[in-house]
């Protein structure tokens, strides 16, 4: 017999067993085994199966099961009645492998699954199954092993489905819904494709990559490899490395590269709300464990240029737990105000910025070095740490300044809008014409952190130009309690100094002591380097405040203030333009009526000036403690302000120290200033103006014109050095028309004033 003939007979053979099994298949009713599956699954996990559709067995050289309208139940506990709902399930085998015993799966199809995983309120998943349902052990086959076919799937995709995890303590649901995946690779040992298009809570993206093979997942005998490229939120994110041991997450050893248009839009993919920041890059190596995570070879961006642009550069040596940190992290922005407005923020128009910090962490703390900042011509260098250790944030800080140009980053002019105080409506506050404020102190934000910081300015440049030299300030918070410690710097060629403690641990109330120390102040270089070079020349100045006081608000602390305050002019030219150059009507109106030179003389010749009060209890009292003298003029005030109620109550009297060519309506300044604080009205001090018209009526009668005129200057009665007076240095005159007595503190009635007749009495001597 010839060797073809043997062959043909062999394949005619195996093409007969073939029909044959392929009929015996045909003629076997698969329905039959559905409640065989149900009752299996059930025994393995306690949940019922149920196939409510056919099962299809499709014969061929790639025979095919296809099961329709399969639902698998959820926990007794669960939201819905099913966990997995399944329109179609269709598999593919090839033929001829099932003969050695292999499965090898060709095509693997889940259409419309709709898969819950949800846990109750303990935590508890529903992927957690019952005890297996009692009964024999499967019976083993001869030899006591079982001998499981191997298993190898070509192809598998899913279509239209959804995956959805309902959280049972928050309520909350995070829904995956499935375009299609596809996973294919030709065998186990061959690497696996990838093909994912989805929507995460219903925002889109794609996945496609490779990963290693199958075969290599459990214990992989070399590093694991993957590469993957997702696209969501308009941004690009490749990740291209290995993974020791995929199964534990360990070893990775991966280079991400991400980029996007605008950052803005990937947070609006991960449910977060933030203004348009620009563009954004990120190129970084991860390496270690999801335990010890680590992240080298930073390179990111975010926004631009002109805008606001952060580089990030450096390593991460355990990303997770924030240890091991060396980043240098740079910030520059050519328009601060735009990248601010898209913040929500409203900033002046800034000069550009720059700045540049190392990063690094210490135990319970981080490190900045190497700061390097500018802002215009300002700049700022340092370094410090902020520790995490204690019950509160802690920075302590080195910093130095060359220049801190304040007048170029603040707006000048313009006054802030005063909030309602708590619990008032804009309509009443409006009516609430006080100066102080009543709105809380925002005391509780000083417990929030503490600070230990030490500034070195060469030259800070205040809004209004003024400069400070060589200025040193500690500023330490602890536990609510704010101390800026002897501070010093120069201003006007003189010194300043002092320190402020303001305690408010209580959060509540906060109690405030301050002192503040100048001397030899040139007043007319402040002008000068203030832009104002003609206003006053030389009036060397000192100043101390030294004042105490408590409360929750700023008209709580003034209410009870005590303490002292003491301004000292020294000789120099005043113009008259310094009054409308303060900006303060109540002073101009003063002038006008105790100056009758002003009009003559551009300038006042200053040989002194004095202010001077004591504060008890919120009541601010001076006695002879104002006083002025020029080359003209004299004047002096007494009086008192309550800052409890804000109520003031002056008297001003001037004094000419040479009265000829001075008319007697010009003499006659008997002033008194009453009111508020913020609504000071300046008139005639009616008691003074009788007593003066009786003294002049007296004169008339006894002394003639002559004497008149020497009632009127008050020659006989002023202070001859009032400045002195005002500093204690001098005993106080004989109390006359022009040195007056104290104006009657608020609330308490004046002394009674002459009536109409004692003044006409008066004027003839009756």
């Amino acid at each position: 017999m010839r060797l073809k003939t043997v062959l043909l007979g062999v394949v005619g053979l195996i093409f007969v067993l073939i029909v044959a099994v392929v009929v015996v298949l045909k003629s076997i009713d698969v329905n039959k085994y559905k409640p065989l599956i149900a009752e299996q699954v059930k025994a393995a996990t306690g949940r019922e199966l149920t196939i409510r559709g056919n099962l299809d067995l499709h014969i061929g050289f790639s025979p095919a099961v296809v099961v329709h309208d399969v639902s698998f139940a959820n926990a007794p506990w669960g939201s819905r009645p099913e966990m997995v709902k399944l329109g179609r399930f269709e598999v593919e085998v090839a033929l001829l492998p099932l003969i050695f015993r292999q499965i090898q799966v060709k095509r693997l199809i889940l259409v419309q699954p709709d898969i819950l995983l949800e846990t109750d309120a303990k935590g508890t998943g529903n992927w957690v199954f019952g005890a297996p349902a009692a009964g024999p052990p499967p019976k083993q086959p001869a030899g006591g092993k079982t001998a499981l076919p191997s298993v190898a799937v070509q192809k598998v995709r899913i279509e239209k489905g959804t995956l959805a995890y309902r959280d049972g303590k928050t309520k909350q649901t995070t829904t995956l819904a499935l375009d299609h995946l596809d996973i294919e690779a030709k065998d186990l040992t061959s690497p696996v494709t990838v093909d994912l298009a989805a929507a995460y809570n219903g925002k889109g993206f794609t996945l496609v990559g490779t990963v290693g093979a199958l075969a290599e997942l459990p214990a992989p005998s070399r590093p694991y490899p993957l590469k993957f490229t997702l696209k969501a939120g308009g941004a690009t994110v490749e990740v291209d490395g290995s993974v020791a041991k995929p199964m534990e997450a360990e070893g990775l050893d991966l280079k991400v590269v991400a980029k996007g248009a605008e950052l803005a839009e990937v947070a609006k993919f991960a449910g977060r709300q933030v203004p348009p920041i620009g563009p954004f890059a990120l190129a970084a190596q991860i390496s270690g464990s999801p335990k010890a995570l680590s992240v080298s070879g930073i390179d990111a961006s975010v926004g631009k240029a002109e805008q606001l642009l952060i580089k990030a550069t450096g390593a991460v040596k355990d990303a997770l737990n924030a240890k091991g940190i060396n980043v240098v992290v740079a910030l520059e922005s050519k328009d601060l105000k735009s990248a601010a407005k898209a913040f929500g923020a409203e900033t002046p128009a800034l000069p550009p910025l720059s700045l540049a910090v190392r990063v690094k962490d210490a135990p319970g703390a981080y490190a900045f070095e190497e700061l390097k900042a500018s802002v215009g011509k300002s700049a700022l260098a340092g370094s410090g740490v902020i520790s995490i250790a204690g019950p509160r944030p802690k920075v302590s800080a080195q910093l130095a300044s060359p220049l801190l140009d304040l007048s170029e980053l603040l707006p000048a002019g313009g006054k802030a809008q005063a909030k309602p105080a708590a619990g008032q409506t804009p309509a009443e506050s409006s009516k609430d014409k006080r100066m102080f404020t009543a709105d809380p102190l925002p005391l509780e934000s000083l417990k929030a952190a503490d600070a230990d910081l030490g500034v070195k300015i060469d030259r800070l440049i205040l809004p209004n130009k003024m400069p400070i030299e060589a200025l040193v300030v500690r500023l330490v918070l602890t536990g609510g309690r704010l101390e800026i410690q002897p501070f010093s710097g120069r201003v006007g060629s003189g010194a300043i100094g002092g320190r402020l403690a303001l305690d408010a641990s209580s959060g509540k109330t906060a109690a405030l002591a301050t002192k503040i120390d100048a001397k030899g102040v040139d007043l007319g270089q402040v002008m000068q380097q203030t832009g104002n070079p003609d206003l006053v020349t030389g009036a060397k100045t000192d100043l101390v405040i030294d004042v105490r006081g408590g409360g929750g608000s700023v008209r709580d602390v003034m209410a009870g203030l005590n303490g002292d305050l003491l301004l000292v002019l020294g000789e120099g030219k005043i113009n008259n333009k310094f009054v409308e150059f303060l900006g303060a009507d109540l002073l101009k109106q003063v002038v006008e009526k105790v100056n009758p030179f002003r009009k003559t003389d551009p300038q006042t010749d200053l040989k002194c000036g004095v202010i001077k009060f004591t504060v008890k209890d919120g009541m601010a009292t001076t006695d002879r403690g104002i006083a002025f003298e020029t080359s003209k003029m004299t004047v002096v005030s007494s009086g008192t302000a309550n800052l409890k109620t804000e109520t003031i109550d002056f008297s001003l009297r001037p004094n000419p120290r040479d009265s000829t060519g001075i008319g007697a309506g010009e003499l006659v300044k008997l002033m008194r200033v009453r009111g508020t604080l913020a609504e000071p009205k300046v008139g005639i001090d009616e008691l003074e103006a009788a007593k003066t018209a009786a003294s002049i009526g007296a004169g008339l009668a006894t002394g003639g014109i002559s004497a008149l005129a020497k009632s009127l200057a008050g020659g006989s009665t002023a202070d001859p050095n009032p400045c002195a007076t005002a500093l204690g240095k001098a005993p106080a005159p004989a109390r006359g028309g022009a040195a007056p007595a104290p104006a009657a503190p608020a609330g308490k009635e004046a002394p009674k004033k002459p009536g109409v007749e004692q003044i006409i009495k008066g004027l003839f001597g009756k």
